[in-house]
């Protein structure tokens, strides 16, 4: 799953901010760990979707 843009928060701050980073492992594994799902939402090409916060998730870019 690829993540554009990609954000760190850390204790409820952005620290970093990167791009063409991917979630690595199982998708379903992935959404177990989804915390918050924001109330705004953002299309993208046919994808509307809202921003979402994923807790302990392996994430593998540059």
């Amino acid at each position: 799953m690829v993540a554009t843009p990609a954000w760190k928060v850390k204790k409820g701050e952005i620290v970093h901010c990167s791009r063409g980073v991917m979630l690595a492992g199982n998708i379903f594994e992935v959404l177990k760990n989804v915390s918050v799902v924001g109330n705004n939402v953002r299309q993208i090409g046919q994808l509307v979707a809202p921003w979402i916060l994923v807790e302990n998730v392996r994430v593998i870019g540059k």
